[in-house]
């Protein structure tokens, strides 16, 4: 599934990525790309055997959310991937792998800060590494299972370790249990409602 430049406004709800065949290897078996679009939902979804499987792209001006997805087998970490994505929120994800938000530098084609006003709220991992830029937007770990991790990896850029994210209540869920169910509820009890063009 490929959210790509332009798309708004759109759902992918209860969809599952099985047993991929490809090379296991950059640009390949990104279950759930979310690239260059804004104001998408990707909810209740699948995947096993997959790298990047709930991912962001380059330049994702958000918001968007990943809410309540799985993933089994995992063969990269989940997260923003590259360049800037904005805006993102990971609620309650369960993934047997990493959940990352950090600068990759020079990884794959120079992805440098892969995002920033992250959100990853009452999600289980095997670890997470949430770091934020120096100076342009922070990015949260809030009620998160799994291993905190400061770095993945060894800089050579002498600018030294990155700023740490804000962690909140590591190692233990906080209420309510899924922030995006919770602030829908909030604006529809205001009747508030985002009206489509």
């Amino acid at each position: 599934m490929d959210l790509g430049s332009g798309a708004k406004n759109i759902t992918v709800s209860g969809c599952s990525s099985l047993s991929p065949v490809s090379q296991v290897t950059g640009s390949r078996r990104y279950a759930f790309h979310v690239s260059k679009s804004q104001l998408c939902l990707i909810r209740d979804c699948l995947c096993d055997d997959d790298r990047h499987q709930f991912v962001c792209g380059s330049q994702v001006p958000g918001p968007n959310v990943f809410l309540r997805c799985v993933s089994t087998h995992i063969r990269a970490d989940a997260g923003p991937h590259q360049r800037w994505a904005s805006g993102i929120l990971y609620d309650n994800m369960r993934l047997d792998g990493p959940l990352n938000v950090q600068d990759r530098a020079g990884y794959g084609t120079g992805h440098g800060w892969v995002g920033v006003n992250v959100v990853c709220y009452n999600c289980e991992t095997s670890y997470l590494c949430i770091q934020s830029p120096w100076v342009t937007g922070q990015n949260w770990s809030i009620g998160n299972i799994g291993e905190k991790r400061t770095a993945t990896r060894t800089y050579s850029d002498n600018l030294g370790a990155r700023p740490d994210g804000i962690w909140i209540s590591p190692g233990v869920h906080v209420t309510p249990e899924s922030l995006y169910e919770s602030q829908l509820s909030e604006r529809h009890a205001k009747g508030e409602y985002i009206l489509l063009p």
